[in-house]
């Protein structure tokens, strides 16, 4: 196979999801800036991989291992965070074998505590947990015991869902174990220990490849407790994306973060409605009456804000 080398990976942490993915992207992202280079994405096309290969699995079809070798190939990123890449990390090391490859293994010891959170977040998403959950919507899938002849499909069925994380459990991390061999570096990590000290500064060095004097801040996103079940079902995806990267210790520690976090997340939300191709044009009428009571609701919000935050710059004698 004539190895293609489009991509800039140069680093992927694989875990089984609920277990600080996004939390250790955010870590490594600021040992990047500090040493002047590179850029993380969480979850780059996570469901695609499971997608084909599960899709291969299955059937067999050879245009589905290709599949997987063009987003390897096309990764823009120099490091990769998240589930879905377990099942076929020798893929990523014979495609890559031109580099020197690192690996990262995270994993949340308590295996019951991940195996909850698993199965409530893939009750809040079905769409993404094919073969686990039923869904009315196009589903992406995830590995299953029968993709790798442990059992009949119709015996996986059979099991409940508990049972069927639970093995997802033990088998993503048996794999990233069984494919540790073939990087050039590998780092294992513990969900529990993020908060450390030493288990940064660990990290800092081995993302780093170099002594490093301290480590990236501790963060901890993704693990609000607001129940997002109590909104209507159809707003669950949006809650979750404006409140997965809130965190939540700067937030208790840094009075301007609350700020600063949500007006980028606004920002962010407006883009994604009026920013694509076709902008306001493309949008119904309706839809831009919508937009445009929100967007001066927002903008009366900021400007009263403003008013009162420069009353109280030149109270305190900072204006």
């Amino acid at each position: 196979m004539q190895v293609v080398n489009g991509s800039k990976l140069q680093l992927i942490c694989v875990a089984a999801g609920r277990d600080g993915t996004m939390s250790v992207a955010h870590m490594i992202q600021e040992i990047y800036d500090s040493i002047g280079g590179g850029r993380v994405q969480h979850e780059y096309c996570a469901g695609g991989f499971y997608d084909a290969f599960c899709y291969y699995r299955e059937a067999g079809n050879p245009a589905n291992l290709t599949e997987i070798q063009q987003m390897i190939d096309a990764c823009p990123w120099e490091c990769i965070v998240g589930n879905g890449y377990a099942p076929v990390l020798p893929i990523f090391a014979e495609r890559l074998s031109d580099r020197k490859l690192s690996l990262i293994h995270l994993r949340r010891t308590d295996r019951d505590a991940c195996v909850a959170s698993l199965k409530a977040n893939a009750e809040f998403f079905p769409m993404g947990h094919g073969n686990y959950v039923p869904s009315s919507e196009l589903q992406s899938k995830r590995i299953a015991a029968f993709h790798f002849g442990e059992m009949t499909k119709l015996a996986w069925e059979a099991l409940t869902l508990t049972e069927k994380f639970q093995w997802y459990y033990d088998k993503t991390h048996s794999l990233v174990e069984s494919s540790q061999r073939l990087f050039d570096k590998f780092l294992d990590l513990r969900t529990e220990e993020l908060d450390l000290p030493e288990t940064r500064q660990k990290l800092a060095q081995f993302v780093a490849n170099r002594a490093m004097d301290q480590g990236p801040r501790s963060v901890r996103l993704n693990a609000h407790m607001i129940d997002t079940a109590t909104v209507p079902r159809e707003h669950w995806p949006k809650m979750q994306w404006l409140l997965g990267r809130l965190d939540q210790g700067q937030l208790a520690t840094d009075d301007a973060y609350a700020v600063e976090y949500f007006l980028r997340t606004f920002t962010e939300l407006m883009n994604a409605e009026i920013g694509d191709p076709g902008g306001v044009g493309s949008l119904s009428d309706e839809k831009r009456r919508k937009l445009s009571a929100t967007l001066e609701r927002a903008y009366t919000a900021v400007m009263v804000a403003r008013e009162r935050i420069e009353s109280f710059q030149a109270i305190a004698g900072v204006a």
